[in-house]
């Protein structure tokens, strides 16, 4: 990412380098500063971002997001780096499966 001098929020955003970003921001300002910082940091690396989740409808109205490729919604849930995310509750959560095994004697 050489143009994250350029793009401070988002260059701290996606440093970790993963193909799913989780991220929130203090206020709707911040949240939108970083959402235009993610667009154009990766716009000029040659990538389009595709889907955005969020819990405020503001932030999803912008204008810099409104292209047809792209999936704005608040979902009832969504799924990320194996965590579902519930943007009604703001909450996370996850699933626990565990085998049993029984030992007859």
């Amino acid at each position: 990412m050489n143009d994250g001098h350029n793009y401070p929020l988002a260059a701290s955003a996606v440093s970790s380098g993963m193909d799913d970003l989780l991220t929130g921001a203090a206020d709707i300002y911040c949240a939108k500063q970083l959402m235009e910082q993610l667009i154009a940091l990766f716009r000029e690396g040659g990538m389009q971002l595709h889907k955005w989740s969020s819990n405020r409808k503001e932030l999803l109205a912008n204008s810099e997001v409104s292209d047809g490729d792209i999936t704005l919604t608040i979902p009832d849930e969504t799924k990320a780096l194996g965590l579902a995310w519930r943007p009604q509750k703001d909450s996370l959560a996850f699933s626990v499966s565990a085998n049993v095994n029984t030992c007859e004697s």
